[in-house]
Formats: C-alpha cells, structure tokens, sequence
C-alpha cells in the first residue's frame, strides 16, 4: 500500500549518475552542472570563475564547447574545508 508522505509519491530517478556514490574506485564520479552547483554554492557564475582563477574552488570539466561541470566529491571537500575554517 502506497505510503501518504509526499516524498513516497516521488518516483526515484532513473538516471544512473544520480545513484554514483560521491567516490569510490571504479565507479564514476558525479558532476555537476552549473544549476545544481549553485544549489550547493551560491555564487554566481562569474564569482566561481574568479575563485577558480585565483586557486580558490575546485577546476570546472569542459566538455565541449558550451557545456562545463564540476566534480561533486571536489565541491563537497571545499565545502567541509570552508565549514573547518569558520569553526575553532
């Protein structure tokens, strides 16, 4: 019998990449495009070419000419060191 919580009425994607583990050997890493990014790191697009230029954020993947993304498990690691620096 179906559940009556909204999140039991979601059907799960059906994209594999949206079940890859964050890392782990043999199995691909997720990537993010740039909406799913600001998501996790709300900075415009021309502030993370900035922080990316000076060594400050994670490389972004260019995969053709209009298309660019960034690995999940090296966002995250930025994440937790930005999160380590703001706590004594």
């Amino acid at each position: 019998m179906p559940s009556d919580h909204p999140a039991a009425l979601v059907e799960p994607p059906t994209d594999p990449r949206h079940y890859a583990p964050v890392s782990a050997p043999g199995i691909p890493v997720r990537h993010l495009r740039l909406p799913e990014l600001q998501q996790i790191v709300p900075y415009t697009n021309v502030h993370l070419h900035r922080l990316e230029k000076a060594g400050r954020f994670p490389k972004r993947i260019r995969l053709g000419p209009a298309r660019v993304v960034w690995r999940l498990d090296e966002v995250l690691k930025w994440v937790e060191a930005r999160c380590a620096e703001s706590r004594p």
